[in-house]
C-alpha cells in the first residue's frame, strides 16, 4: 500500500563557471544582500515511497517513480517578493535531481510543492502570494490523471550557502497531502460496466494550503460537497484522490446499464495512504441488473466466457462461483497488463500477485497457482471431470472434495469448462480474426486477437488496430498475456546437498506472446531417460504475427542421469479462457 513518506532534499551547487574564486564564494555565502536568480539543484534522498508515475501493484499498493520533466514549485518564504520558481526532475527514476532557477541567498527558507502552481487547475494561486487552492472536484478516474494533477506533495529546504551562480541547501522533507482511493463498483455481485460519470458526495472538493504560513503549513479542507468523475467508459474501477479526514462518501454511478447508488461506512482517511475499496451499489428507478461478468460470447457455435478465469480474494466470488474465483471483469484484463514496457520478468512471480490467472494443468484450489507441487493429474482429458487424491489416476470426486481436475468447471460450479483442444482448433480454422489493442481506463494499450464469426468468407488481419468495447462484444478477445514458469533444479556433488533453485515468472507484455491451455493434453510419445514424464496440451498460441492451435508443455517432471544425481522439476502455468457447459 502507498504509505506516508519522507523524501530528503538537498540543494547542492554545481560549478557552472570558473570565474569565482573560493574567497569570493566564501564572502558571498554570508552576503544576504546579493540577491538574484541562481541555479538550484535539488537532490532527492532516501524515501520509503516516492510519487509521480503510479502503477497499481495489487496488495502491494501503488508503485511510484519520478518522471523526467515533473515540475515542482519553489516558494521562498524568506523573500516572498521573489514569487514562484520552478524546478524540474532531470531523470525518470525513483530518486532524481530537480533543477531550476531560484532567487535566493544563504539562509532562505524554501517551501516546495508538487504539482506546479498555476493560475487555474488543481493547484492555483490567483494572487501569487502563497495561498494555494487545491481543487479535486473534477477528475477522470485514472492513475495518470491522479499522478499529474492530484498527488499533492509538500516539502521544505534551507539555503545554507551560495556562489554567484549556484546555491546549496540543507536537507528537507516532503509529504503526501492526499489519499488515493481505488473504488470498484458491484451490484448483485456483478461489476458495473461502461461507467461514464460518478458523483461522490460527502467529501471535500477543495482545500487551502498556505505556503506563507509562519509555521509549517497545514491543509484545510473545505466543507463537504461533491466530486465529479468523468470516467469516459470505464469498467469496474476508478482511481480518485481525496483529502484526509473523516468522511462518509455516497456514490451515484451512471453506466450504460443505468444509474446505481452506493454508500460506504464512515472512514478516517489518512494523507499518503492508498485505499482499495469495493462499493456495493443498488439499482435506482428502472435500471436493470448489470450485465454479468460471467456471461459468454458465441463465436462459430462455441460459447466462450467474456474474460479469463481468475483467482481474486478481494473482488472474486462471482455469482455461482467458488469463493474468491471469478471471470475477469473485461475480455482484455490480465495480471500485469499495466506493466507494459516497464516489467522485469525475473523480479516478480505471479504467485506474489494478489490476483492470479496463470494456472498449472489439472490442479484445483490454491494448488492451481502453487507451481512448486511435484505431481499432476494423469487423466489426459479432464474436461468437466473432478478427482481427489494426488495419485496416478485419482478417484472421481464432487465439487466439495475434488483437488484435481477441470479448474474452470470446479471454480464455476459446473457452469463453465476448460476448452477442449478441438475448440481451439475449430476457432483458429474457422473464425475470422483481427489483431488489435484495447485502451484501458488508465491509458494502457492491451494487445490481443479478436475472433469473430465470419460474415461470409473468413477474413484475417495481423495489423494492430484500435478496438472498441462494441468491437469486443462481437467476438472473443484473447490478450497477449504470456505465461508463468517455475523451475527447481537440484545437483548433488561430493559435498552432498549442493543445489541451485530458480523460480521465474514470465509476465512480459513486450514479448507479444500469449498462451491458453486446453483440457486435452497428451503424453510425450518419446519420454527419453528413465523417470522422465511430460505432458503437452493443444492450446492457443498467439504472438504479434501468428495465431495457431499448437502443442506446448503444461507439466514436465524429469529425473535424468543414471544415478539420479540430478533432479529437475518444471511447472508451466497458462491462462484459461473457459467455455460454457451445455
Amino acid at each position: 500500500m502507498k504509505k506516508n513518506f519522507l523524501i530528503g532534499f538537498a540543494v547542492i551547487a554545481t560549478a557552472l563557471t570558473s570565474a569565482c574564486s573560493s574567497e569570493n564564494s566564501s564572502d558571498e555565502t554570508n552576503d544576504s544582500g546579493n540577491r538574484h536568480m541562481r541555479t538550484l539543484i535539488v537532490t532527492q534522498g532516501p524515501a520509503t515511497q516516492t510519487r509521480s508515475v503510479l502503477t497499481d501493484q495489487g496488495e502491494n499498493g501503488l508503485k511510484a517513480t519520478w518522471e523526467m520533466g515533473d515540475a515542482m514549485t519553489v516558494y521562498n518564504k524568506t523573500y516572498p517578493s521573489a514569487g514562484y520558481a520552478t524546478i524540474k526532475a532531470t531523470t525518470t527514476s525513483k530518486t532524481t535531481n530537480f533543477v531550476g532557477k531560484v532567487d535566493c541567498v544563504a539562509n532562505d527558507q524554501l517551501r516546495l510543492f508538487y504539482p506546479e502552481v498555476s493560475k487555474a487547475g488543481s493547484v492555483a494561486d490567483a494572487t501569487d502570494r502563497g495561498t494555494l487552492t487545491l481543487n479535486i472536484s473534477n477528475q477522470k478516474g485514472t492513475l495518470e490523471d491522479v499522478q499529474q494533477n492530484y498527488d499533492f506533495n509538500y516539502g521544505e529546504a534551507t539555503v545554507s550557502a551560495v556562489t554567484e551562480e549556484t546555491a546549496t541547501a540543507d536537507a528537507g522533507t516532503t509529504q503526501n497531502l492526499a489519499a488515493i482511493c481505488k473504488f470498484t463498483f458491484k451490484c448483485d455481485k456483478n461489476y458495473l460496466k461502461g461507467i461514464s460519470n460518478i458523483e461522490i458526495s460527502g467529501v471535500a472538493p477543495t482545500a487551502t494550503f498556505d505556503l506563507s504560513a509562519r509555521n509549517t503549513p497545514t491543509l484545510t479542507p473545505a466543507a463537504a460537497g461533491v466530486i465529479r468523475i468523468e470516467a469516459g467508459n470505464a469498467d469496474n474501477s476508478v482511481y480518485v484522490a481525496l483529502f484526509p479526514g473523516t468522511t462518509t462518501p455516497q456514490f451515484t454511478i451512471t453506466s450504460t446499464d443505468g444509474t446505481y447508488e452506493g454508500t460506504l461506512s464512515t472512514a478516517n482517511l489518512a494523507a499518503g495512504k492508498y485505499y482499495d475499496v469495493v462499493v456495493e451499489t443498488t439499482r435506482t428507478g428502472d435500471a436493470p441488473k448489470p450485465t454479468a461478468t460471467d456471461d459468454y460470447v458465441e463465436v462459430c457455435g462455441i460459447k466462450w466466457a467474456k474474460g479469463n478465469l481468475q483467482y481474486d480474494p478481494v473482488n472474486g466470488g462471482d455469482e455461482g462461483f467458488m469463493e474468491n474465483w471469478r471471470i475477469a471483469p473485461t475480455q482484455w484484463h490480465w495480471v500485469g497488463y499495466e506493466l507494459t514496457a516497464k516489467f522485469d520478468p525475473t523480479g516478480q512471480t505471479a504467485k506474489d500477485c494478489l490476483i492470479k490467472d496463470n494456472f498449472v494443468y489439472g490442479r484445483l484450489r490454491a494448488d492451481a497457482y502453487d507451481y512448486t507441487k511435484q505431481y499432476a493429474v494423469k487423466d489426459y482429458n479432464i474436461g468437466k471431470k473432478l478427482f481427489y487424491e494426488k495419485i496416478a489416476d485419482g478417484y472421481e470426486a464432487d465439487f466439495g472434495t475434488a483437488d484435481l481436475g477441470d479448474l474452470a468447471y470446479w471454480a464455476s460450479k459446473g457452469k463453465y469448462r476448460m476448452p477442449y483442444a478441438s475448440d481451439f482448433t475449430y476457432l483458429v480454422n474457422n473464425a475470422s480474426y483481427q489483431f488489435g489493442y484495447v485502451t484501458s481506463p488508465d491509458g494502457i494499450q492491451v494487445k490481443g486477437v479478436l475472433f469473430t464469426t465470419p460474415q461470409g468468407e473468413k477474413t484475417t488481419s495481423t495489423t494492430f488496430v484500435a478496438l472498441s468495447n462494441d468491437d469486443l462484444d462481437q467476438g472473443v478477445f484473447f490478450p497477449l498475456a504470456s505465461c508463468a514458469v517455475y523451475t527447481y533444479d537440484t545437483y548433488y556433488d561430493s559435498s552432498w546437498g549442493k543445489y541451485t533453485y530458480t523460480k521465474t515468472t514470465v509476465i512480459d507484455p513486450t514479448t507479444n506472446a500469449g498462451y491458453y491451455m486446453s483440457s486435452a493434453p497428451v503424453t510425450n510419445p518419446n519420454p527419453g531417460s528413465a523417470g522422465d514424464y511430460r505432458y503437452q496440451a493443444t492450446g492457443l498460441s498467439l504472438n504479434s504475427t501468428t495465431v495457431q492451435a499448437t502443442s506446448f508443455d503444461v507439466y514436465w517432471h524429469n529425473y535424468y542421469g543414471q544415478n539420479a544425481n540430478t533432479y529437475r522439476n518444471i511447472s508451466t502455468a497458462y491462462k484459461i479462457r473457459p467455455v460454457l457447459c451445455e
